[in-house]
């Protein structure tokens, strides 16, 4: 599983790239819906006129069950669901936890996040669209708490999760991109959205002057105010948090000094090959990127 061949074919990026109700009147109540757990890849969904495909992870389930968390995790530009479940680890948070994982498949293994990438900007794929119609489909399915929905990923997938805030603010209570940035076409929130990002200085894919200008502009959006407080400093990573902001909208924004384009605290795809990871660059161990990433959410419910 872990082998290099098998991440060659999974995550490879091409050298070019850069990168219902809305339930708040759901009753706590889960009377009918599935209690299945697992893990169930391939899984597919008509949206947009195409069968699309998703993985899915459901943790144990209490007896009686209660509304769960639902975290998307959104691969990079070439990657799948599979693979960002493999790099980001989600699955032993949610069984810890108690959260349901779902890693959607990019068509053409990208994501049409606004100005970029690929097959899916090129054939203006809807998949803010097949976001709500998996929304839909997993909350008709498992018992999910829709106040707590929210979107992460890696690259490309980060820039999904940072178009999911600017058009879907509704639904979604929070996101964490990760060597990412903002490249919607037109970002305007319907209501300030909680948002911590995690980015290494030396990103060769994306440039971390990019990411802190989407973070400054996410600052603005979510009008916070004073200076921002050092919350986590270990090694070569300080995270910085802006805790006054409209709503609650915290904005916290996580520097790996020296760090390349990865999942910070995940399998080091540079050590396992150099030669054909070498745009992924040093990947820290001073943090867990997911670990981190649901410490913030799980204080951030939609309010």
């Amino acid at each position: 599983m872990r082998s290099t061949q098998l991440l060659s074919l999974c995550l490879c990026i091409p050298l070019f790239t850069i990168g219902c109700s809305d339930g708040s009147d759901r009753v706590n109540s889960c009377e009918g819906l599935s209690t299945k757990s697992g893990s169930y890849p391939g899984l597919k969904i008509f949206s947009g006129g195409m069968e699309r495909s998703y993985l899915l992870y459901v943790p144990a389930i209490d007896t009686p069950p209660r509304p769960l968390p639902l975290v998307f995790n959104f691969h990079g530009r070439g990657g799948t669901g599979e693979a960002q479940e493999f790099l980001s680890e989600f699955a032993a948070l949610a069984d810890v936890h108690k959260f349901i994982v779902v890693s959607p498949d990019g068509i053409g293994n990208t994501w049409n996040a606004g100005d970029c990438c690929g097959i899916a900007v090129e054939a203006a794929i809807d998949d803010v669209g097949f976001t709500e119609d998996l929304i839909e489909k997993v909350s008709s399915e498992y018992c999910v708490d829709l106040n707590r929905v929210y979107s992460t990923g890696l690259s490309n997938g980060g820039y999904m999760s940072y178009r999911l805030a600017c058009e879907m603010a509704d639904r979604f209570a929070a996101i964490a991109p990760v060597a990412a940035r903002n490249r919607t076409l037109s970002c305007a929130p319907s209501r300030p959205v909680p948002m911590i990002a995690i980015h290494g200085t030396e990103d060769i894919i994306v440039d971390y002057s990019l990411a802190v200008a989407s973070v400054d502009a996410w600052i603005a959006y979510n009008q916070c105010s004073v200076e921002p407080q050092v919350v986590y400093q270990q090694g070569d990573v300080e995270c910085v948090s802006y805790d006054q902001c409209a709503q609650g909208a915290t904005t916290e924004f996580c520097t790996v000094d020296g760090g390349g384009h990865n999942w910070p605290g995940s399998f080091d795809l540079f050590e396992a090959d150099p030669e054909t990871f070498y745009w992924a660059g040093k990947n820290t161990r001073d943090i867990d990127a997911s670990a981190e990433i649901w410490r913030f959410f799980v204080k951030h419910p939609r309010r």
